[in-house]
């Protein structure tokens, strides 16, 4: 296992998604993860129902 933790898997998994173009996807994923990293990610995929916030 090169990640050990379940929810860093969930963030890698999110942006495998999003490299293949599937972003939806990777958002829903990170929607739901408590991590800093998941949560600086979501910038970047925002969940259908969220908007941009600048």
């Amino acid at each position: 296992v090169i990640v050990p933790d379940k929810k860093l898997q969930l963030v890698c998994l999110a942006l495998l998604l999003a490299g293949l173009n599937e972003p939806l996807k990777a958002a829903k994923i990170l929607s739901d993860i408590d991590l800093p990293e998941a949560m600086a990610l979501r910038l970047l995929f925002p969940a259908p129902n969220e908007g941009f916030e600048n």
